[in-house]
């Protein structure tokens, strides 16, 4: 068994998923077999055969290591490192020392603590916690109720702060729906605040809203939105300067505030103008609607 040990400091963390205390981390290769190349200048040595790469009590497995220099090591075909419970697989892993930055390639999924990370380019600089996605990134939490998709993202780990782009989307999976939401960006800041920028299409089994920029709390799903929101559904739209929206687990209340308007159309129609509107929704059905304040109105009878 031929093993090589090197020191070096590192961060190996990502937001959520992994998180470890900086300090100084001892890492080694081991495998069967190895092959130095040392001809012509160069300095690259292959290793074969039951390889074994640990980094802070991470354990990586591959069929294939190199390093180059004395700098870089690259793991391929089969990549897997595992820490207790979680696990990290990819195609390719690269791990510079110099720059301390690790560059997982093709195929990636990390699983910690029964949440799930994908996409196919995963960028990890070591020294300010921060990871880097791109290409198909995919996040599901660890009881599969939230689950983001986009074509990039970035975890600042240190600040509990990611961000996703390029077309991201937002599922809340609940049991009796699944809540779609849509804009230019996604930004969570701890673990349930969660922002919206831009675009905002929130798509619900009653209706849909619509708006420029909203706040959540993604636990409670309670939230505000701004930029002349509009909530639709087959029989009413909504308008406001501003929306609040509270939930419960029996209903949820949509609260319109400043310049309301509502048009109402089922057998009858109806328009109303008010200070606020406020309607509550049961099992995906307005229940009850209300105008508050300067309420202005005019009501057509259907003919029969």
């Amino acid at each position: 068994m031929l093993r090589e040990e090197r020191k070096f400091s590192i961060f190996f963390a990502v937001c959520i998923i992994l998180a470890v205390p900086l300090y100084g981390v001892s890492y080694s290769i081991k495998s069967d077999s190895m092959i130095i190349y040392t001809a012509s200048g160069e300095n690259r040595t292959k290793f074969f055969n039951n390889i074994k790469f640990n980094m802070d009590n991470v354990n990586f497995t591959s069929q294939f290591a190199e390093m180059l220099g004395d700098s870089v090591f690259i793991l391929s075909d089969s990549v897997v490192g595992r820490k207790q419970n979680n696990i990290y697989k990819t195609d390719t892993m690269y791990f510079n020392q110099r720059t301390s930055v690790a560059t997982f390639i093709g195929n990636n999924r990390f699983d910690i603590d029964g949440s799930v990370l994908e996409g196919n380019r995963f960028l990890l600089n070591l020294i300010d916690s921060t990871l880097f996605m791109t290409d198909k990134v995919k996040f599901k939490s660890r009881n599969d109720s939230i689950v983001v998709n986009a074509g990039r993202g970035l975890i600042k780990n240190r600040e509990k702060y990611a961000v996703f782009y390029d077309n991201p989307v937002l599922n809340i999976i609940r049991p009796e729906d699944t809540i779609c939401v849509k804009s230019d960006t996604i930004i969570f800041e701890n673990d349930s605040i969660a922002r919206f920028t831009n675009n905002l299409t929130i798509v619900m089994a009653s209706g849909e809203m619509t708006g420029e920029k909203g706040i959540f709390n993604v636990n409670s799903q309670n939230g505000i939105i701004t930029g002349s929101p509009q909530y639709k559904s087959n029989e009413v739209r909504i308008n406001g300067d501003t929306v609040r929206i509270v939930s419960t687990k029996e209903s949820k209340n949509i609260l319109f505030y400043n310049n309301a308007e509502m048009e109402y159309n089922k057998n009858d129609s109806m328009f109303v103008k008010a200070d606020s509107i406020v309607i509550k929704i049961e099992s995906d059905t307005i229940k009850v609607m209300k105008a508050f304040g300067e309420v202005d109105g005019s009501y057509r009878r259907a003919e029969r």
